[in-house]
């Protein structure tokens, strides 16, 4: 476990939640300030982590590598009814170096991968559909949780009142979200990965047919001088979308980091799906440019979906 992780881990949790908020058209890229109360609570239970998870490496959250399985078994019948790339007849080009591109998929119907899309720098766009797609989260060992919170405990010897209870919050809900997910049972799902004409590429995904209809899958890669190369995976019945990135100070988590960088106006974009596969290049880091507004139109221009960030 390493600083962050506390963070890094709850986020996971919460993605879908957070992408659904609704409220304003545009946001700061950056969370508000926390105050000092919720600075000392992340930095104890991130302290905390580390030391324990240093002393026992079974303590720290780890998600299994694993080889991923093929299979020629189709994917599940609703996939299919919401993809239509993934309905129409493989070809050659389709073909896809499977072993060596996902190191957590598992039981990829291979039969069913498809490139959807060759952008026009030659970049190919891959949509492949897994019959477990959810990382398999290995089970801590029940004394971790005591130690951590002993640990803890120690760490937040006179500090103030609010900062202790905002540190135990926070690690109950960090415990929750491992247990969480190592109990999750197998998922369908969908990655997409780009690869370029000169090798080098990637791309991410897992997300299933529920959370895709209602937020998308999208995935950014850092494109050198220009910002981030976003792609996306979006259901049958959305043409176009119009996307908002907001101003304001980066996350600053991604290349050439830091939270001096500012987007000093607001960028919009509208983009065309192809195939399910929506993907436009735009001048944010990659960890700012996932935080998005979408509004997703049919091909008569009707509204289908709406995408809010969190604020």
């Amino acid at each position: 476990m390493r600083r962050q992780a506390v963070l890094a881990a709850i986020a996971v949790s919460c993605a879908a939640a957070c992408a659904a908020v609704a409220s304003a058209d545009f946001v700061l890229p950056t969370p508000h300030k926390s105050g000092p109360n919720a600075t000392i609570a992340v930095d104890a239970v991130n302290d905390t982590l580390d030391v324990v998870g240093k002393r026992d490496h079974r303590c720290e959250p780890q998600v299994e590598r694993r080889n991923p399985t093929l299979t020629h078994a189709p994917p599940p019948q609703d996939m299919l009814d919401a993809f239509a790339v993934l309905r129409r007849p493989a070809t050659p080009a389709d073909a896809f170096e499977t072993k060596l591109r996902i190191p957590f998929g598992g039981a990829i119907a291979v039969d069913y991968i498809r490139r959807a899309r060759v952008l026009p720098d030659g970049t190919s766009i891959y949509v492949v559909p897994s019959l477990n797609a959810r990382p398999i989260v290995a089970r801590r060992p029940g004394f971790c949780s005591a130690r951590e919170r002993e640990a803890l405990e120690h760490r937040l010897r006179g500090k103030p009142a609010p900062a202790q209870r905002a540190a135990r919050r926070l690690l109950r809900a960090f415990e929750r979200s491992q247990r969480q997910a190592a109990s999750r049972p197998p998922q369908p799902g969908l990655f997409v990965f780009a690869f370029g004409p000169h090798g080098g590429g990637g791309g991410g995904g897992g997300s299933d047919v529920r959370e895709i209809r209602k937020y998308g899958a999208l995935n950014a890669s850092y494109v050198r001088g220009r910002g981030s190369r976003v792609v996306g995976l979006v259901p049958d019945g959305v043409a176009t979308i119009d996307f908002t990135f907001a101003r304001g100070h980066s996350l600053g988590l991604g290349p050439d980091a830091g939270h001096d960088r500012v987007y000093r106006t607001i960028y919009r974009r509208t983009a065309a799906v192809v195939h399910n596969v929506v993907a436009l290049t735009v001048p944010r880091m990659p960890e700012d440019a996932l935080f998005n507004r979408q509004v997703w139109h049919a091909a008569d221009g009707t509204v289908v979906n709406t995408i809010q960030p969190l604020h």
